[in-house]
């Protein structure tokens, strides 16, 4: 028998782990991936072509490529855009300020697996993706048999659970 003082009520437990900000939604199109530029202006208001580092072209294919890319904005892109030069910057001449600057803004991407759980990002594998949407399509309804007993029973998915 276990002592001590029961739990208590649920509305009244100091940690009811719920988001005290809950995420504000907004309605948006993504929009289609740019090219890197190939001329920009210097401090003096003169064009000049941009020579692109390899391992920067390698990052905007990358980039470009990973599944964040297929949500990203006008806007997001154009940061993107604006972190490639700090990412050429970085690849020419390895500084420090640098190195720090691309971090902070790869980590707003979601760079990595840590980015990604603050940004409450979950990558899914495609072929684990595909194989449940075909066990869902085959069993109908998510695979969920519908209640026969109880306060529930009768109840029923319709259109697929949606």
């Amino acid at each position: 028998m276990a002592s001590g003082r029961p739990p208590k009520p649920a509305d009244q437990r100091a940690r009811r782990n719920r988001d005290p900000n809950p995420p504000l939604e907004l309605t948006y199109s993504p929009a289609e991936k740019p090219t890197l530029p190939a001329t920009t202006r210097d401090e003096y208001g003169r064009t000049v072509k941009i020579d692109w580092h390899p391992q920067t072209l390698d990052w905007w294919l990358d980039w470009c490529e990973s599944p964040q890319a297929a949500l990203f904005s006008k806007s997001d892109w154009r940061s993107l855009v604006t972190t490639a030069f700090i990412a050429d910057r970085f690849y020419k001449t390895h500084t420090i300020a640098a190195a720090a600057e691309l971090r902070q803004r790869e980590a707003a991407f979601g760079a990595t697996p840590i980015d990604r759980l603050r940004l409450r990002m979950h990558l899914l594998d495609v072929d684990k993706a595909e194989d449940d949407a075909k066990r869902r399509q085959r069993t109908g309804a998510e695979g969920v048999k519908p209640p026969t007993t109880g306060k529930y029973a009768g109840l029923s998915v319709v259109n697929g659970g949606e």
